[in-house]
């Protein structure tokens, strides 16, 4: 088996919200919902 050790790793970069938002592949939150947009999404 092998062992990765903390000096073997590299340190991952931040994780901005905005990229975080990229990555689900959902719009930045406006605070805003429209008339017929699901219970879940307000």
């Amino acid at each position: 088996m092998d062992w990765q050790t903390t000096a073997d790793a590299v340190p991952a970069s931040v994780v901005s919200e905005t990229r975080a938002l990229a990555l689900l592949g959902r719009a930045p939150a406006t605070g805003a919902w429209r008339e017929g947009d699901a219970v879940g999404d307000r």
